[in-house]
């Protein structure tokens, strides 16, 4: 019934999925934040590097730089995916099934199972997975005798 007046417990899980949400959005946003200044980082520290770097220096931090650019857009796919997300489901989502809904709708939700559970774990999968390779970086310039800057 479209007349019909949203109910009290609706308009509360209409307000819990948004403020879920935001916290997504949030969650996806920050460390978008510190990958760029870490890739910005890397790239000084192979611009011109004194000493020359090594060629696992070199993959090491390739590698960390393709992992931050994974995840941030694992973030961009995110936050796109949020207000469509919520406006499928603003009335129709309860928190058991947060996790089993797909993030976007193209033809059949079965062609694309994409969920957002999936793009936060893969945005964030390889940011730690970035920062671990980063700090490898840093720790194999250090070996090296010098400050890595």
């Amino acid at each position: 019934m479209s007349g019909t007046p949203p109910t009290e417990a609706s308009q509360r899980d209409e307000t819990r999925l948004l403020e879920s949400l935001k916290l997504l959005k949030e969650w996806g946003t920050w460390p978008v934040t510190i990958q760029t200044a870490a890739i910005a980082a890397v790239g000084a520290l192979i611009a011109d590097p004194k000493p020359p770097l090594t060629p696992p220096q070199i993959w090491v931090g390739c590698f960390a730089v393709g992992l931050f650019i994974s995840s941030i857009i694992f973030a961009s796919w995110l936050i796109v995916a949020l207000p469509g997300f919520y406006a499928r489901n603003a009335r129709s989502i309860y928190g058991e099934e947060f996790r089993d809904k797909p993030a976007f709708i193209f033809r059949s939700p079965q062609r694309c199972p994409i969920k957002l559970l999936y793009l936060m774990g893969g945005e964030h999968t390889a940011f730690v997975l970035g920062v671990a390779l980063f700090a490898l970086f840093i720790g194999l310039r250090l070996a090296q005798g010098r400050t890595p800057l």
